[in-house]
């Protein structure tokens, strides 16, 4: 028998910064940076439909709220969750120092146009702190970790992507 394949999500995460540093990729302690997750939705609808933005552990970068949830084709792309599409999105988000959760429940791309890709994309806003006496240290790094999970049987399963920042902090030695 034939079978027909309806390819699944893709995702990609990207960094910015306040520009405290010359780099998108590189923070100071104060510093702000903005994660951008951009998922490639397949024309299909996905249940139980979740954007996960998670930080490695170490404290150093905090993160403080989802700035904005936006569908590249607002009527064509919809989601269960009343509010959850928006700037900010006014439900479905919620945010701890060390991840951001997105609940989009039953997410459709009712699009038919193969020539256009339909996009979600996420920004989440953190801002790097100061730990302890030693956290973070000079070339101490973050990693985030998106990822976009689903019930559905749709393509692959869950699929990630990672972004990574590095902290410049100076060294300082007493003479």
């Amino acid at each position: 028998d034939p079978a027909v394949r309806v390819g699944g999500p893709n995702i990609t995460v990207a960094t910015r910064t306040d520009g405290a540093t010359t780099s998108d990729s590189e923070v100071t302690v104060g510093s702000t940076v903005w994660y951008t997750v951009v998922v490639t939705l397949p024309e299909a609808t996905l249940t139980g439909a979740e954007l996960e933005l998670e930080l490695s552990a170490g404290g150093v970068v905090a993160l403080e709220s989802v700035e904005s949830v936006v569908a590249s084709d607002g009527t064509a792309v919809t989601s269960s969750v009343a509010g959850a599409l928006g700037s900010p999105p006014s439900s479905g988000a919620t945010v701890s120092a060390g991840s951001a959760l997105l609940d989009l429940g039953v997410l459709r791309n009712a699009d038919d146009d193969n020539g256009r890709p339909e996009t979600l994309t996420m920004v989440v806003r953190g801002v790097v702190r100061h730990v302890d006496a030693s956290t973070p240290a000079r070339g101490d790094s973050v990693t985030a970790t998106a990822e976009v999970r689903s019930a559905s049987a749709i393509g692959a399963g869950d699929v990630s992507a990672t972004a990574t920042v590095s902290v410049l902090e100076p060294t300082v030695t007493p003479s």
